[in-house]
């Protein structure tokens, strides 16, 4: 008769994406299910200035990825996962190897106003060959601005 264990932990927890408001992590399955099959993973996150765990969510044993959401512009979070069967979650996390900051995905944002167009470059000339990487938005209600920022709402 072969009884079942806790899964193992979760392998290779890296960051997939991050903007100033969520981080989506993801990870690799448990190399041992402890004779029962994976049922979801559990994922906390920690601010790093904190030193209490948070559960951020869950998913099931289908996905390897998580989007952790409405986290605080220019906070540094780590992330933890668990996998989970029927006898409970594994004993240990995988967790990432060094914390990830909610934030622009690159460096210095220039811009400049049009009408009701902004332009948006951002990224240096030794990354981007000399050029700047630019978009366009239409902002429909200017909050606030001053000399170096603009706010705009939805």
């Amino acid at each position: 008769m072969w009884l079942s264990d806790e899964p193992g932990a979760p392998r290779s927890l890296r960051v997939k994406d991050y903007w100033t408001d969520y981080i989506t992590v993801m990870w690799d399955r448990p190399e041992l299910d402890g004779g029962s099959p994976i049922t979801s993973y559990v994922i906390e996150k920690r601010d790093v200035s904190r030193p209490t765990w948070l559960k951020a969510g869950n998913v099931d044993a289908d996905h390897t990825e998580f989007k952790a959401t409405n986290l605080f512009e220019g906070v540094e979070y780590s992330f933890r996962v668990y996998a989970v069967n029927k006898v409970g979650p594994s004993k240990q996390a995988a967790e990432l190897d060094q914390p990830c900051k909610a934030k622009m995905p690159f460096g210095k944002v220039l811009y400049s106003v049009l009408g009701s167009c902004v332009t948006i470059a951002s990224g240096n000339r030794a990354t981007t060959g000399g050029g700047v990487a630019a978009s366009c938005m239409v902002a429909t209600d200017v909050v606030s601005s001053s000399s170096s920022a603009f706010i705009f709402t939805k």
